[in-house]
This record gives structure tokens, C-alpha cells and sequence, in this order.
């Protein structure tokens, strides 16, 4: 790999952080009293959760695929033009922040503040079982290229696992979850497709 692919991985990875996880964990520290106060009635739990989860997605998503709609124009204009080599590996790095997100989301403090405190345990047990062998193998074979590839593939094989856990706390379906992600999920679409047709007019 070179000095770009490290350089892009090391700084983007910072990004997609603050855009993924560190908004899911504000939406969830914020919606911990109202998970505590309904731990004991699953139905409101699950649709408090549920608010949670849009809220979160309509800070998220726009960002993140905006990121991996226009990568190449980002780098380019943030970090200059020696870094556009590196640019294809930044809509792996954004879509990964958003699935991780939402695990985080469904496996983090909605399970502790309903009194599952140990599913929450075992659930991010699992997480690293699965990340650590993927993005090993990544790593292995591929370099920083394939570490930054595998962290996609394990947080798309996670995130259906992660929903499992969730599942054992409260009765929730993949419709319900569906119809939470839906609207932040087109409005996001919407953005991309704008920025999309907006490239022309981009600095390269």
C-alpha cells in the first residue's frame, strides 16, 4: 500500500467515526433514560427504539453516502490530488461507519437499559469474533486495501446478527426495522442523486 491508501485510511477512518459512531452513541446516551424508564414494557421499548434508530439515520446517512458518492471530489478538494489514489477506498470506509452505527445502535445501550446487560457483553464478543478473522485475512492477502475492504464485509455480515441480538430483548420484526430506516434511507438516496448529477460542476 502506499502513503496515500495509510495516509486516507488513517484520516477517514477518524471521519467516518465521528460520522457513524459517535452519532449513534449521542443518540443513544440521549434516549437512555427514556430505554431505562420503558425497560420493563418491551412494546414501548421497541417503539422508542425505533425513533432512536431514524433519528440517528437521518444525521447518518446523508454524510456517509455522501462520502462514498463523491470520494474522489472530496479528496481531492480536502486533501489534494496526491491522495486521489486512495479515494476508491473511501466509500468502503463510509458505508461500514453506517452499518457499524446501526449495530451500535441495536446492540448497545437500548440492551443494557432493558436489563440485558450481559447480551450486551456477549454481543460485542461476537462483534470481535467476527471482525478479527475477516479483516485478518484482509490484511493478509491484500494489504491496507483489503484491511479497509474487510471492514465492510464483517460489519455487513454483523449488522443481521447484531438485529438476532436485539431480537432476544424485545419483539421486534424486520418490517418495523425496515419502515425506521426507510425514509432517512431515500432521503439520503435523494441527496446522492443530486450530488450525483451535480458533478460536473465539482472541483477535480
Amino acid at each position: 500500500a502506499d502513503v496515500a491508501t495509510i495516509g486516507l485510511y488513517s484520516v477517514a477512518s477518524g471521519l467516518v467515526a465521528i460520522i457513524g459512531r459517535e452519532i449513534a452513541s449521542s443518540v443513544a446516551r440521549g434516549a437512555y433514560p427514556a430505554y431505562s424508564r420503558l425497560g420493563e414494557d418491551p412494546h414501548q421499548l421497541s417503539a422508542i427504539f425505533l425513533q432512536s434508530l431514524m433519528s440517528a439515520l437521518f444525521i447518518c446517512v446523508p454524510p456517509c453516502l455522501g462520502l462514498a458518492a463523491v470520494s474522489y471530489e472530496f479528496i481531492g478538494t480536502i486533501f489534494g490530488s496526491k491522495w486521489l489514489a486512495a479515494a476508491p477506498l473511501l466509500p468502503w470506509l463510509a458505508i461500514a461507519g453506517l452499518l457499524e452505527a446501526v449495530a451500535l445502535l441495536m446492540t448497545g445501550s437500548i440492551l443494557i437499559a432493558s436489563g440485558h446487560e450481559r447480551l450486551s457483553a456477549y454481543a460485542g464478543w461476537a462483534q470481535v469474533a467476527i471482525r478479527l478473522p475477516i479483516v485478518a485475512v484482509g490484511a493478509v492477502l491484500w494489504g491496507v486495501d483489503g484491511t479497509i475492504r474487510a471492514l465492510l464485509v464483517a460489519s455487513v455480515v454483523w449488522l443481521p446478527l447484531a438485529f438476532l441480538f436485539l431480537r432476544s430483548a424485545m419483539p421486534l420484526t424486520l418490517i418495523e426495522v425496515w419502515r425506521a430506516v426507510r425514509r432517512p434511507l431515500t432521503a439520503g438516496l435523494a441527496m446522492v442523486a443530486g450530488l450525483l448529477l451535480a458533478k460536473d460542476f465539482l472541483p477535480h
